[in-house]
């Protein structure tokens, strides 16, 4: 999308597979063990299919993937457990490999004492050689004796089960009915009451919804299911917040959730958002102008914008494949960048990535010199290579000049 402002001849940029760095979605989530003096930790890791290489045999399409999981503790150098897992993916169409929609996802759970821990997923494509490794900090509460709030887990079709195939895949963008979330309470004071609040907050920090449940503690660990109402997500990003309360104390988890937009049914509240990102691809003159224009004038001049450089022959009206890569690219910048209350898009990172797409090799490591950790994002088709640095370990990657890291 680089330069899409200034020539109608641009095209999107191809999500092929056979590039050094693969495009992964992965969440883990801390639940409450089945002992008394542990936790759980689930990894969940998703892939497109469209992000995979296959390889076709006797009219039927392979791709092969390698997962490794692990842990260590945060102050220690070795990790205290590894666990290599193969995937293999067989299907007869060559659609099929091309769908965004169909995922090839691997879960895997652990029972480890409270404390803090480095949660370790690595996986790579065995026929392209694509990989990625992917590691966070965590921290696993004691459910038993303080208070503490699990990681909620949303489900679509059941309130009484957290089984896999209940539970919403972490690319699935289309919210059109109510769901719920599942969580555990846990260090709990017995016949005292408690408070959990939930809150949807959309873009720019816009408080869309909240209420407070409460409830009166029978047991030291509880499970709830709390309804969400569909309805008022925000179309891109919503962030929902969950708050524990009893008596003093107070815990507070989170969740992120991205919502796709509809091309043939595309609203002038989806244009707004659409056109704060376009900064990115337009000069300022023509982005200030097109921002300024009232709601009916600006949707005209959006849908004109794009129509242009629809690089389709015979363009449809409900099917632009530049601007469906632009909302996409979008969406995947708040899944993998968003950190606190920011937006992925809002990013330096997300920057980047909407103007270059995803980038050929990430190198990660942390600096010698300043002990913070970095990212180099490097675009070898284009000769272009950009750093990140989160100075202050928050997950907030700023890019910065030069090599010094």
């Amino acid at each position: 999308l680089a330069g899409c402002g200034a020539s109608s001849e641009v095209k999107p940029k191809t999500r092929h597979t056979g590039k050094k760095q693969l495009m992964i979605y992965s969440r883990i989530l801390r639940l409450p063990g089945e002992g008394r003096e542990t936790g759980k930790v689930l990894f969940w890791v998703e892939i497109p299919y469209s992000h995979l290489t296959f390889y076709r045999k006797d009219s039927i399409y392979t791709a092969e993937v390698d997962f490794t999981f692990g842990f260590r503790k945060a102050d220690a150098e070795q990790f205290d457990y590894l666990k290599d897992e193969y995937a293999k993916i067989e299907v007869e169409k060559f659609a099929e490999t091309r769908n965004p929609q169909k995922l090839l996802i691997r879960t895997r759970e652990l029972e480890l004492p409270p404390g803090n821990y480095v949660m370790h997923i690595a996986a790579e494509d065995r026929h392209s050689g694509a990989s990625v490794i992917s590691e966070s900090v965590l921290d696993v509460p004691d459910f038993s004796s303080t208070l503490a709030l699990s990681d909620p887990v949303l489900v679509a079709d059941s309130l009484h089960s957290i089984d896999e195939n209940n539970r919403i895949s972490l690319t699935t963008r289309q919210f059109t009915r109510d769901f719920y979330a599942f969580v555990y309470a846990g260090g709990l004071q017995n016949d005292l009451p408690f408070f959990i609040s939930v809150q949807m907050v959309g873009t720019g920090d816009a408080v869309l919804y909240a209420k407070k449940y409460r409830y009166q503690a029978v047991a030291p660990r509880v499970s709830i299911v709390l309804p969400i109402p569909a309805r008022h997500l925000s179309v891109g990003y919503t962030r929902i917040f969950f708050t524990l309360s009893q008596g003093e104390e107070k815990v507070v988890r989170d969740i992120v959730i991205t919502s796709s937009i509809n091309m043939g049914t595309i609203e002038s509240q989806d244009i707004s958002l659409l056109i704060e990102a376009m900064r990115y691809i337009m000069n300022k003159d023509d982005w200030e102008a097109l921002r300024s224009l009232p709601a009916d004038s600006q949707k005209t001049a959006f849908l004109e914008f794009w129509r242009k450089r629809n690089p389709e022959k015979e363009p449809d009206p409900d099917h632009n494949p530049l601007l469906e890569e632009f909302i996409n690219r979008i969406e995947e910048s708040n899944l993998r960048f968003s950190y606190d209350s920011k937006e992925g898009w809002r990013t330096d990172r997300g920057h980047i990535y909407i103007v270059y797409g995803p980038p050929d090799e990430i190198q990660r490591g942390r600096s010698y010199r300043s002990n913070v950790f970095y990212e180099v994002w490097n675009y070898y088709e284009l000769g272009r290579q950009f750093y990140f640095r989160d100075d202050y370990n928050s997950g907030n990657y700023r890019l910065v000049t030069g090599r010094f890291l």
